[in-house]
């Protein structure tokens, strides 16, 4: 049944004229029609279906998505924050701030939390050519230590 009604949808539906389409077929409407049809590029496809995660930056101006740690700048410390990202393309995400555009933002470790992830690095190593002798003193003293070491005291 499905069948035959396809056919009669195909042969004489769409190539009949209708008094409503002004004595014109459905076909010919439609093949007339498809030169408004509108193409966009891949850029402002993509733009347009991005999407969007609200994120508060720490005191060291980044904040962490999906895994990652992103920089947006000390000046929103503490600020809750817009983001609109591609999620095929998680390098970088777009940072809005009161519905204003911000900055675009760029996945990898703050200068300060990689200062601090490398001091911590230094110090086991450190830690492992003592012998572990750091661990034994004083926590205040192993810490003066450490950092008169790494040259930061």
């Amino acid at each position: 049944m499905s069948l035959r009604f396809g056919a009669w949808v195909e042969e004489f539906y769409h190539n009949r004229p209708h008094s409503s389409l002004d004595g014109k077929s459905p076909l010919e409407v439609y093949r007339s029609s498809i030169k408004n049809i509108r193409t966009e590029t891949y850029e402002a496809i993509t733009e347009a279906f991005k999407h969007s995660a609200e994120r508060k930056v720490d005191h060291t101006g980044c904040f962490s998505f999906e895994g990652q740690t992103f920089r947006c700048g000390v000046d929103h410390a503490g600020k809750r924050v817009l983001l609109r990202y591609d999620p095929s393309d998680l390098s970088s995400v777009e940072v809005f701030y009161k519905k204003g555009w911000h900055c675009n933002s760029h996945k990898g470790l703050c200068a300060r939390r990689q200062r601090q992830a490398d001091i911590w690095a230094r110090f086991r190593k450190l830690r492992q050519a003592d012998g572990g002798a750091a661990t034994a003193e004083p926590r205040a003293q192993a810490w003066r230590n450490i950092l008169l070491r790494l040259g930061g005291g």
